[in-house]
């Protein structure tokens, strides 16, 4: 990746920020959903982002990016209820019109 001098400069201090003060020093933290124990959530406070790791499945897991601009542990549990909320919705059984489309 070709960078200027300041740009390069600006994303090494990006990639080394300390992580937010709401997580207590952690580098991750996992946030628990009892009723979905098929997932497994983790907010990375040094780069803001949540990620979703299905369990259960073959081979090695891999994280999926459930959001960006996760700038504290509420934001990331609000991140984690929205996607549940609607992966709940859209298990439940009939017809749902506002979905389709």
């Amino acid at each position: 990746m070709n960078l200027d001098a300041v740009t390069r400069e600006r994303f090494a201090e990006f990639l080394g920020r300390d992580p937010h003060h709401s997580a207590g020093g952690q580098e991750i933290l996992h946030i628990r959903a009892p009723l979905a124990t098929e997932f497994r959530f983790e907010w990375h406070p040094q780069i803001r982002k949540v990620y979703l790791v299905r369990q259960g499945r073959e081979g090695p897991e891999l994280g999926e990016i459930l959001a960006e601009h996760a700038e504290t542990h509420a934001h990331a549990i609000n991140f984690v209820q929205t996607f549940l909320r609607g992966y709940r919705e859209g298990q439940a059984p009939g017809v749902k019109p506002h979905l389709i489309g």
